[in-house]
């Protein structure tokens, strides 16, 4: 699972990839609780996420869990 979020780099910027593609509702809610263990150990509004949910399987409980990792 930790290969799933990663920072990686476009045109000379550090980008934190969250990458939810293929997984299960479960997983996406388990990616989903991890997280904040990367994004709150950096200054606050210094994080530019992007999230690739191709082909992942999305519910209600794992919907809820990525409004919460938007909102750190």
């Amino acid at each position: 699972m930790a290969d799933r979020i990663r920072f990686i780099s476009h045109e000379g910027k550090k980008i934190l990839l969250i990458d939810f593609s293929n997984c299960s509702a479960g997983e996406v809610e388990e990616v989903c609780r991890r997280v904040p263990e990367v994004v709150t150990t950096l200054p606050r509004n210094s994080v530019l996420i992007l999230s690739d949910f191709t082909g992942a399987t999305v519910d209600k409980e794992s919907h809820s869990g990525h409004e919460r990792e938007r909102r750190l």
